[in-house]
């Protein structure tokens, strides 16, 4: 007579068979969410990276567009400047060439920022504002200011001064304008 206690029943084998297959399963889901995981940890570190490289580009133009702000800003406080004309004259002199210099600095950091990891051409071309006809928004500055000089009363330069600082603003605003898109486009929390 055969021994029944060496059969395996259906039973035994379905219950055996169910945790095989979970076990298989649950490996291969294992594997596949590490690999999706090692994936997204890796765009996120490449995103981190590149952000990490713009705001080192950034934050230099940034920098310098502060101060070529602060020289417009000392250039509108001289349109209410109670001095007489002469000193007012040397007074534009001096910060009309410390915004010229401001003005150069801003370009080469510009520069920097269009031939390393920002793809656009348009940096440069953003140090000198808007363009209307053939002229644009710094040309514009440095007409005021040439003009200022050569005026012959205390109010009529002061009057010319004032046309300068919203075309100062506008230089300011284009920069600002680009790097808020390029902000957004190196953004890591868009992953």
């Amino acid at each position: 007579m055969p021994d029944p206690a060496p059969a395996i029943g259906l039973k035994e084998f379905g219950s055996w068979a169910l945790s095989a297959f979970a076990l298989v399963v649950t490996v291969l889901w294992n594997l596949h969410n590490r690999r999706y995981t090692d994936r997204k940890a890796a765009e996120t570190r490449t995103a981190t990276f590149a952000f990490s490289a713009w705001k080192d580009l950034r934050d230099p133009v940034l920098a310098r567009l502060r101060e070529f702000e602060a020289r417009g800003n000392e250039l509108q406080a001289l349109t209410v400047s109670f001095d007489n004309l002469d000193e007012l004259v040397k007074k534009v002199h001096a910060i009309g060439y410390a915004l010229t210099t401001a003005h150069l600095a801003l370009e080469d950091d510009l520069s920097r920022m269009r031939s390393r990891e920002v793809a656009s051409d348009k940096w440069l071309s953003l140090a000198n504002g808007l363009q209307t006809g053939s002229e644009s928004d710094w040309d514009k500055i440095i007409t005021i200011i040439t003009d200022a000089v050569s005026k012959t009363t205390r109010d009529e330069c002061r009057e010319t001064l004032k046309a300068a600082h919203p075309l100062i603003r506008s230089i300011g605003k284009c920069v600002n304008a680009q790097i808020a898109i390029e902000n957004a486009a190196h953004d890591p929390d868009k992953i």
